[in-house]
C-alpha cells in the first residue's frame, strides 16, 4: 500500500476511550510507513503528550474563531500543505466543519465516526449531520449497537458503515489478584460526566459499606462536573470512602489498586475501559448499555445490570466475594479478549480503511 497522509481531528485534547484507541491506531498507521499528524478544535487535556512521544505534530484551531475566514485559510493551508489524503474525524463539531471543507480544501476522503449509541442528541444535532453525511465517505462504528442506532436515526445505507471495535493498549500484561473477601476496591476509569452513572456508583458504594463490607471507591479520570458528583458523595456520607485521583497516566497501578472494575453508564458505545480491565485481569461489573454486552458475553453477561438498578449492581460485586467465581470470571475476561478482540485482527480492519483506492 502506497504511504498516505493522514489527520486525525478531534474535538478536543481530552483523553477518553476513543482517544486511547486512536493513539494505538496511530502507532500502527507510523509503523506501517504513513504520515500522521493531528488536529483539535480546543486544548483541555492531555492528548499532545502522547502524541509528542509519537512525533505527531498537533494544530489548535479553533473553529469558534471571530474571525472564521482565518481560521479557513488556515485548515485549508494544513490541507495543503501537507498534502492530506483522509481524514479521521472525532466529534459533532468536527464531523459538520471537516465535513463541509476537507474534501473542498483537498482531502480525498473522509471518515467519520460513530462511537455511541448517543441518546443525548436533538433534533438539530440530526438535522446538522444529515444536510452534511454526503460528503463522508465511510462510518466507522466501534460497536453493532451504534451502528444500528446510527443506521435507524441518520438513515444512512448499512453498506457504508463499518464496525470495528476499540483497539486497547497492546503491551498490558496480566495482574495476578487474590480475589475479594470483606474488604473491596472498586474502580472506574472514565471522565466524571453526565450518562456515566457516578451517582449510581456512589450510592453503591454506600449500600456495601451498609452490608458491613469494607468498600472503597478509586475513580480516574477528569471532573468535568466542576465537583457536582463530589458534594453528592458528601451529602450521603461517603467522602471518606472515595479516592479520586484525576486524569490517570499509569493505567497499570489504577487496576493493580482494584479488585472489580464498575462502569454503571446510561449509555455508551464500546468502552475501551472495559476492555483495558478484562487484559488487566480484573473483573467488571457494569450495565448493559450500548455495546458493553459485546464484550460482556457469555459467563459475563452474569454480571451485567440494567442502569439505574443499584441493588442489583450490588449483587453482582458481592458474588465475586466467591473465590472461584472470582478467578472463573477474569477467565472468561480473558477468553474474550483472546477470541474477539485481538489487536492484531483489530488493526488489519483499519489498515482495510485506508485502501479505498
Amino acid at each position: 500500500m502506497l504511504s498516505k497522509n493522514i489527520l486525525f481531528f478531534f474535538s478536543v485534547t481530552r483523553i477518553g476511550g476513543a482517544e486511547t484507541t486512536f493513539i494505538e491506531i496511530i502507532k500502527h498507521y507510523k509503523s506501517r510507513g504513513h504520515i500522521c499528524f493531528a488536529i483539535a478544535i480546543q486544548d483541555l487535556g492531555n492528548l499532545n503528550d502522547f502524541l509528542t512521544i509519537l512525533d505527531v505534530p498537533l494544530l489548535i484551531l479553533n473553529i469558534k474563531n471571530i474571525n472564521f475566514l482565518r481560521t479557513l485559510y488556515l485548515y485549508r493551508n494544513f490541507i495543503k500543505t501537507n498534502k492530506i489524503n483522509i481524514v479521521f474525524n472525532f466529534g459533532l463539531k468536527v464531523e459538520l466543519f471537516s465535513r463541509l471543507f476537507s474534501k473542498f480544501f483537498g482531502a480525498n476522503y473522509i471518515v467519520s465516526n460513530i462511537r455511541s449509541t448517543d441518546p443525548w442528541r436533538r433534533w438539530y444535532h440530526t438535522a446538522l449531520d444529515k444536510l452534511t453525511l454526503r460528503n463522508t465517505n465511510v462510518w466507522v462504528a466501534n460497536s453493532f449497537a451504534g451502528s444500528e442506532s446510527f443506521i435507524k436515526r441518520e438513515g444512512v445505507p448499512k453498506n457504508k458503515i463499518k464496525v470495528i471495535y476499540n483497539v486497547s493498549e497492546n503491551s498490558i500484561i496480566k495482574i495476578q489478584k487474590n480475589g475479594i473477601q470483606n474488604k473491596i476496591t472498586i474502580g472506574i476509569l472514565s471522565n466524571i460526566k453526565k450518562g456515566k452513572g457516578f451517582e449510581d456508583l456512589g450510592l453503591i458504594l454506600k449500600k456495601l459499606n451498609d452490608l458491613d463490607i469494607n468498600t472503597t471507591l478509586l475513580i480516574g479520570g477528569v471532573d468535568l462536573l466542576n465537583g457536582e458528583i463530589f458534594n453528592f458523595y458528601n451529602q450521603i456520607g461517603i467522602s471518606h470512602k472515595i479516592n479520586y485521583m484525576g486524569f490517570i497516566k499509569d493505567k497499570r497501578s489504577f487496576f493493580e489498586s482494584i479488585d472489580v472494575f464498575v462502569l454503571p453508564s446510561y449509555w455508551e458505545g464500546l468502552p475501551t475501559s472495559i476492555l483495558e480491565a478484562l487484559k488487566y485481569g480484573i473483573p467488571v461489573v457494569a450495565t448493559n448499555v450500548g455495546g458493553i454486552p459485546e464484550i460482556m458475553s457469555g459467563d459475563l453477561e452474569n454480571l451485567l445490570f440494567f442502569p439505574g438498578e443499584v441493588d442489583q449492581a450490588v449483587e453482582k460485586i458481592q458474588s465475586l466475594q466467591d473465590l472461584d467465581y472470582y478467578n472463573m470470571m477474569i477467565d472468561k475476561g480473558s477468553e474474550v479478549i483472546a477470541t474477539k478482540f485481538q489487536n492484531d485482527q483489530l488493526l488489519e480492519e483499519w489498515n482495510k480503511i485506508l485502501r479505498y483506492d
